[in-house]
C-alpha cells in the first residue's frame, strides 16, 4: 500500500492541475527525444504519439522526431508551455554526457 498515491493519481487524471497534451512543433523534427526534454520549462515531455496513432511513452532518448509526431506533456494548460527557441540547459554538460553514457 502506497501512502499519498491517491492524491498523485487525483492530480494526474483529475480536471485540477496538471493535465496531459499533445500538440506537433515542427521546429523541433530532427531533434532525439533526450534533447526535447530541455526545450520546455512550463512542461514534462512523456511521449510520442505517431502520425499512424502509435503511443510512445518514455522512448529512448535517441529517438528521433519525424514530421508529424506529436509530444506528449504533462503541463498546466495547453496554453502554458512552448518550447524555447535553445534548450534551457546546455546539450554538452560534462553531467549530461555522463548520464548518457551510462545508459
Amino acid at each position: 500500500r502506497q501512502q499519498g498515491i491517491s492524491k498523485v493519481l487525483e492530480n494526474l487524471f483529475g480536471f485540477g492541475g496538471d493535465e496531459f497534451y499533445m500538440q506537433e512543433w515542427k521546429q523541433l523534427e530532427g531533434k532525439t527525444f533526450g534533447e526535447v526534454l530541455f526545450y520546455f520549462k512550463d512542461a514534462v515531455p512523456i511521449g510520442i504519439m505517431s502520425p499512424e496513432g502509435d503511443c510512445l511513452l518514455k522512448p529512448d532518448d535517441d529517438y528521433t522526431m519525424k514530421p508529424g509526431d506529436e509530444i506528449i506533456v504533462l503541463a498546466e494548460d495547453d496554453n502554458t508551455y512552448e518550447p524555447a527557441e535553445e534548450p534551457f540547459q546546455d546539450l554538452d554538460a560534462p553531467w549530461l554526457l555522463t548520464q548518457k553514457s551510462m545508459r
